[in-house]
């Protein structure tokens, strides 16, 4: 089997990484390059300063970055009962968002869980990015000539064992021979510190502290029921990831090593060529375990796939003319050397009335083939065009149709002012009624033209008023609004074209009769 290309662009605050690596089974890191963080460079030009640090290569970019907001998220045994799927996913979304202060509206999210699913509180790992800071990544990976293999936040689920693999065989299975020990890991991402402990290659306890929300979450021990901020283990592994690049505040503490004495601590500096690389294995092995689906992962943001551009369908146009021109080209060569040899015949046969009458009415049979089949070209052409206007002629009557509702509220909150009153929208009979209070006519007349000013760019056809002063001496009144059919075309035409593709059609299937 072929083995995939990597790029992980890695965005700490001190410093941008580029590592290039091959990987299916287990990956291998080929290069790897890191540099001071530029200064005030945003998230794209974070990306091509990266990039540019090593030569071009094809393969899938991941975008690592400490700006991203990544947290723990639990959610209550009622509410976990009643969502799944992508309710679990929105309801995770909107309990993350009073820690990031991100819109669950308005991002991509990834999350793992790290309790076992009998848990009476369930705990996961997210991962939160803007889909507009993710739309603005992809399109500055795709500038660059790359393919977009998603983004995440590069703190690692698990820690690399001392030999630089985890303890997985090829397939992503535990090694029957290996001995499973426990872990404790803390790495200190710029203002984030992440405190993790597991068995082998399953995450069991995280923590996350610190960061711009000054978020503090922990995830209980699903084997002894102990908080992770206190693990006791025999015989465990410590881990400690930094970037040197960076000086983290003198006020954070160490999570791993308070209150515990570890039998053999193990540094990661990603600052150091040899730590970047041990670094870039493990968190590509925890991509690969995340595709095979086994051991865990952290959350990662995988790119969405897009619809081809502008550009693209311009140029598969351009391509599909060259074929057809070159069909066309080589059917042309094929028919002149038919015509030369019909005319060779000809003059050799040229004693024989006959056989001369013969290839004549061949010629004319083929004439009128060439004929009919220049007709179809037209007609094809015109049917392409009429389906093309058809089509962008529906994308703005849907377009438009969709923005109405919108329109008309957004109208309303413009317009509205401290002398009316709306108590009532509602549709009556195809149109579409507001009813109200004001304090006088002259404040329902300025609603009115207001409402008729705002609404008329979507389409709404503003009636006039309906006022009636009430015995209270206020006026109450109601204003209609309908939607204008949407208009032809400057010529009268119908503005779907219809009768031209029926008559098209019919023309085409008298032809084929023919």
């Amino acid at each position: 089997m072929f083995r995939r290309k990597y790029t992980l662009l890695l965005i700490t605050p001190g410093a941008i990484a580029r590592v290039d690596a091959w990987g299916r089974a287990a990956p291998q890191v080929t290069r790897c390059w890191s540099t001071a963080r530029p200064v005030e460079q945003t998230t794209p030009e974070l990306i091509e300063s990266a990039w540019r640090l090593g030569p071009n290569q094809g393969g899938k970019v991941w975008v690592l970055s400490t700006d991203f907001w990544s947290g723990v998220v639990t959610l209550p045994p009622d509410v976990l009962q009643m969502v799944s799927g992508d309710e679990r996913a929105q309801a995770i979304a909107l309990e993350a968002e009073s820690y990031s202060g991100i819109s669950p509206f308005d991002c991509q999210i990834d999350f793992q869980r790290i309790t076992p699913g009998d848990s009476r509180e369930a705990a996961w790992w997210v991962t939160q990015i803007p889909k507009a800071e993710l739309s603005e990544i992809d399109e500055a990976v795709s500038r660059l000539g790359a393919v977009f293999g998603g983004a995440a936040h590069p703190a690692l689920p698990i820690p690399p064992q001392p030999d630089g693999k985890h303890p997985r065989d090829a397939e992503g299975h535990p090694h029957g021979d290996a001995k499973v020990q426990p872990w404790e890991m803390m790495q200190q991402l710029g203002e984030l510190t992440i405190s993790s402990a597991g068995m082998g290659p399953m995450l069991q306890q995280l923590r996350i502290e610190g960061g711009v929300f000054g978020q503090s979450s922990r995830a209980a021990d699903p084997a002894s029921g102990a908080e992770a901020d206190n693990p006791h283990h025999a015989g465990r592994r410590c881990y400690q990831i930094v970037d040197g690049h960076w000086q983290p505040p003198s006020s954070a503490v160490d999570p791993v090593t308070e209150n515990a004495v570890a039998d053999k601590t193990a540094t990661i500096d990603l600052s150091s060529a040899s730590g970047l690389e041990t670094y870039a294995a493990a968190w590509l092995e925890s991509l690969l375990a995340s595709h095979s689906g086994t051991g865990s992962g952290s959350p990662k943001i995988a790119a969405e796939r897009h619809p081809l551009t502008g550009e693209q369908q311009r140029t598969a146009a351009a391509v599909l003319a060259m074929v057809v021109f070159g069909v066309c080209a080589a059917n042309h060569w094929i028919g002149n050397r038919r015509i030369a040899a019909e005319v060779a015949t000809v003059e050799t046969l040229e004693n024989e009335r006959k056989a001369l009458e013969t290839t004549q009415s061949e010629l004319q049979t083929k004439q009128k083939r060439i004929d009919f089949l220049r007709q179809e070209i037209d007609e094809a052409d015109s049917r392409r065009a009429a389906l093309q206007h058809n089509t962008a002629l529906a994308l703005r009557m849907l377009d438009q149709h969709r923005r109405r509702p919108l329109a008309l509220i957004d109208a309303l909150a413009t317009a509205a002012s401290p002398d009316c009153w709306i108590v009532r929208i509602e549709d009556r009979d195809e149109r579409t009624a507001i009813d109200g209070f004001a304090i006088s006519d002259q404040a329902v007349y300025e609603l009115a033209s207001q409402l008729e000013t705002l609404l008329a760019p979507g389409g709404w056809r503003v009636h006039p008023a309906a006022a009636q002063r009430r015995s209270d001496h206020l006026v109450e009144f109601s204003i209609e609004f309908d939607q204008r059919p949407w208009p032809a075309e400057a010529d009268g035409t119908d503005p779907l074209n219809s009768d031209l593709l029926t008559r098209s059609v019919v023309n085409t299937k008298a032809r084929r009769e023919l």
